[in-house]
């Protein structure tokens, strides 16, 4: 009875780090496709003087549209959009989707044609929370 107790106080203390630790390895990857997403409109712009909401334009494959998953590990867990608001001016966001959407320290990464990243909630607001991501 002993062991059980004991067996029982470990996992109640490492499930939540465990869970806590998988949250974050799928940020990296939310992180690492946001990062790209704002690299190819550095790179369409180059080239078009202009930025643009569309995902096939971006490279992502004919057809395709906004909203992206962001898969990993073979399911997504986030999903990305952005918004050119006008020529000279984007917005890229990932949010959680699924599971991960219960990460409310982080919640949502986004990025603009400044290079400032931070990380808002589901209203769209600022999270003070820090090395999210």
């Amino acid at each position: 009875m002993i062991t059980v107790a004991i067996v029982g106080i470990l996992a109640s203390v490492a499930l939540p780090a465990y869970q806590r630790s998988i949250m974050k390895g799928r940020r990296v990857d939310a992180k690492a496709a946001t990062l790209d997403l704002a690299a190819r409109e550095e790179r369409y712009f180059s080239v078009n003087n202009a930025y643009t909401a569309s995902a096939a334009s971006l490279g992502y494959g004919t057809g395709t549209v906004f909203p992206l998953a962001v898969n990993a590990s073979g399911q997504s867990y986030y999903s990305m959009t952005v918004s050119a608001t006008s020529t000279t001016a984007f917005t890229a966001l990932t949010t959680p989707t699924g599971t991960q959407a219960s990460d409310t320290t982080c919640y949502a990464y986004k990025i603009d044609q400044l290079g400032a990243q931070s990380n808002v909630d589901a209203g769209g607001a600022l999270v003070a929370a820090t090395n999210c991501w």
